[in-house]
């Protein structure tokens, strides 16, 4: 959430910290209007890259979920199947996940 509130900063953060920019570097005014005019696609950038770290969040929640109910499933399945028909079956599923892939144009 820190990197979310960094990457949103109100303009007239981003309005010093060109100035300290345009300062440190000694840019000429052509220079600073020219990064001035430039500053929308930083922001779109920016506004993508919050995007980005919100879905990877997202994707990590899922993925969190996902082996949880893994789990859970293949828990049910050791109570209703014995041993050797657990293993078959969890070999059976990477087997038709690697098909499922190829099938889908994946490797």
């Amino acid at each position: 959430h820190a990197m979310y509130r960094r990457l949103t900063r109100r303009p007239s953060v981003g309005s010093h910290m060109l100035g300290l920019i345009a300062q440190e570097l000694n840019l000429s005014e052509l220079q600073l209007d020219a990064l001035k005019q430039h500053r929308a696609k930083i922001h779109k950038d920016r506004e993508i890259l919050v995007t980005c770290s919100k879905l990877v969040e997202e994707l990590r929640a899922k993925v969190e979920e996902h082996m949880k109910n893994q789990h859970k499933v293949l828990g049910g399945m050791r109570r209703i199947l014995n041993p050797t028909q657990v293993a078959k079956y969890v070999m059976w599923v990477e087997k038709s996940k690697k098909q499922m892939g190829q099938a889908a144009g994946g490797h």
